[in-house]
């Protein structure tokens, strides 16, 4: 069975990412969100609102294992917050390419660049 991959172009921080113990506000196919056992965040430096980070944009820089996917908690009826029980800090050189800021993927799509056994969760 494939092992599901919710992928984030987010502009959040670490800290911010931390402090939630998950990242919010998205618009999410919720039963594929779900279905999905990681979560890989995408660095989005051209959003209005970025706080300035170290990663180059377009770049992977964190994988959550996915807790649950919950209503949002900043007043956006409609989004999500997903929950991540454990993370690890990665360099996927893989580039994030379209203009959805959410995608659905596998593992396996992942083989060439990033092995998810290998990372070091906490």
């Amino acid at each position: 069975m494939a092992i599901h991959v919710l992928t984030l172009l987010t502009s959040k921080s670490v800290d911010e990412i931390f402090q939630l113990g998950g990242t919010q506000s998205w618009r999410l196919a919720l039963d594929r969100a779900k279905a999905c056992r990681y979560a890989m965040l995408y660095r989005h430096e051209q959003h209005p609102d970025v706080v300035a980070g170290t990663h180059e944009s377009g770049t992977a820089f964190m994988v959550g294992t996915i807790k649950d996917v919950v209503p949002a908690t900043d007043g956006n009826s409609d989004r999500w917050l997903v929950l991540f029980s454990e993370f690890a800090f990665c360099d996927d050189t893989d580039i994030w390419e379209g203009r959805n800021p959410v995608g659905y993927w596998t593992e396996k799509d992942y083989e060439a660049t990033l092995n998810f056994r290998e990372l070091d969760f906490k």
